[in-house]
């Protein structure tokens, strides 16, 4: 057995894990003093029930899965870049209690079966994508060549009935997955914890033409969670509830798409 990697414990809410000491310090520094993305962990506290399972798409380095497996019995994992798996392996070894309950696929999660490109200009930095646009940036390089599995193939295969929550952070590729899952979002009507990175939309040609296409895809994805009664955001570093989707049309209208993370789901949560 690998000899494990000097380790440093890091508390997220109070829970304990153990991670690879030289990888990222000084996010997981941020991450403990709860001022890297606060309220995903509040949504993982308030809608993650203790015997159920927790879907998680786009794993990187494994903060989430292994925060979700102190709060679920079960946990699927994807991640299908290597340099971050590499890490991922790593901090797994470092809590195989927590890692028991999880199954990793070291693949991504899409709507077909098959390889595909896999693209960044830095391979592990948690930026890699099914889509080599970029408006903030320029144009990501294809970086390797990964599995992907088909999601509505996946979710066939488990217990649905099961799932309390879903988490979805995967660089633009989200807008087709939840095409492709929004049937069995409102049957089973698992939380969804969603990033949305709209400036990943594009390469149609003229700016105008990326502009109308990002509105489009944000309204098609805004009319497929339409059935969630409760939509939940981070304000000033709090979980916030909003549950009459005005915020959604404001973000609309101002930028003409929704960025950021969002969580969807058919509890109050209060």
């Amino acid at each position: 057995m690998p000899a494990l990697p000097e380790s440093r414990q890091v508390l997220i809410r109070r829970r304990p894990l153990l991670v690879a000491a030289h990888h990222y310090p000084k996010w997981w520094d941020m991450v403990e003093a709860n001022t890297w993305e606060p309220a995903l962990f509040a949504a993982f506290d308030k809608f993650i029930q203790p015997e159920s399972t927790v879907i998680d798409v786009g794993g990187w380095i494994g903060c989430t899965p292994l925060y979700c497996a102190h709060l679920a019995s079960k946990v699927y994992a994807f991640e299908p870049d290597a340099s971050a798996l590499k890490i991922l392996r790593l901090n797994f070894a470092l809590n195989p209690q927590l890692a028991s309950r999880i199954t990793l696929f070291e693949a991504g999660l899409g709507t077909v079966d098959g390889q595909v490109a896999l693209f960044n200009h830095a391979p592990g930095n948690s930026g890699s994508s099914l889509l080599s646009f970029d408006a903030a940036h320029s144009d990501l390089p294809a970086c390797d060549t990964i599995t992907l599995l088909d999601a509505r193939r996946f979710l066939a295969m488990i217990d649905m009935k099961r799932v309390s929550l879903i988490k979805i952070d995967i660089e633009g590729a989200e807008y087709d997955l939840i095409d492709a899952i929004a049937p069995l979002l409102q049957e089973y009507r698992p939380t969804l914890i969603l990033s949305l990175h709209p400036l990943k939309l594009g390469g149609q040609g003229s700016v105008i033409e990326d502009r109308f296409y990002r509105l489009a895809r944000s309204v098609s994805l805004c009319q497929a969670l339409a059935h969630y009664p409760y939509i939940f955001h981070e304000t000033n570093g709090a979980l916030a509830r909003r549950n009459d989707k005005a915020h959604l049309l404001d973000e609309l209208k101002a930028k003409g798409f929704i960025d950021g993370c969002y969580t969807f789901s058919y509890q109050s949560g209060w």
